[in-house]
């Protein structure tokens, strides 16, 4: 039995290693799909939905990070569908986040402002409810999750270089990334790796100086 299988993706021709995902695929193939949930190194969360695909005769919009390539398999990455919802998700990522851009320390660097720009997607078409979180900067990283997506990047991080002490609690709107003791960071038991800081994609998380 081979190890590759034949697809398509947005209409060229690929034969690709059985079991990986469309989004690794399309990386390897010069495709650009955008992410911000998503890290090599952590397992896929689909969380942000904005790796969406459409692929022939199958209902609905996948995620690309998720989703396995299998053999005839015709993907496409901008259909007017896809563009709509990516757009609307990328609003809504940005209705509780409290953009301070031109004062945030990753202004230049912040992965959801880039894509609203290269998206032209205008963020004050959505807003809602904020959350009012007291920065917690008594650690080795500023916790400052006014400005958090909930992509989890953070936790995995922690899990995988850290101490895992970090987690999700609450549900809903009130979700929020924390410490599982409930206590700051400097008392949570963080060995001060700074990798949550290395990955966040909005500044969020950062290295306290």
């Amino acid at each position: 039995m081979s190890d590759f299988v034949n697809i398509k993706i947005d209409g060229k021709e690929i034969r690709a290693k059985k079991g990986e995902t469309i989004l690794r695929i399309a990386g390897e193939n010069n495709i650009y799909i955008p992410i911000l949930c998503y890290a090599p190194i952590f397992p896929a969360q689909a969380n942000c939905r904005l790796c969406l695909v459409e692929i022939k005769n199958q209902r609905g919009l996948k995620t690309a990070c998720s989703t396995k390539v299998e053999e005839g398999m015709e993907i496409l990455t901008e259909t007017d569908n896809i563009k709509k919802t990516r757009n609307t998700n990328l609003k809504l990522l940005f209705v509780n986040h409290i953009g301070k851009c031109p004062t945030c320390i990753r202004k230049d660097r912040c992965e959801l402002k880039n894509l609203t720009i290269k998206y032209k997607v205008y963020i004050s078409d959505f807003k809602g409810k904020q959350l009012d979180i007291p920065v917690d900067d008594s650690g080795v990283v500023v916790f400052d999750l006014n400005k958090c997506i909930k992509c989890r990047r953070c936790i995995f991080a922690c899990k995988t270089y850290g101490s895992d002490v970090l987690t999700l609690k609450n549900k809903g709107f009130n979700t929020v990334i924390a410490t599982k003791n409930g206590k700051k960071l400097k008392d949570s038991g963080c060995i001060g790796c700074k990798q949550c800081a290395e990955v966040c994609p909005v500044g969020a998380i950062y290295i306290n100086r």
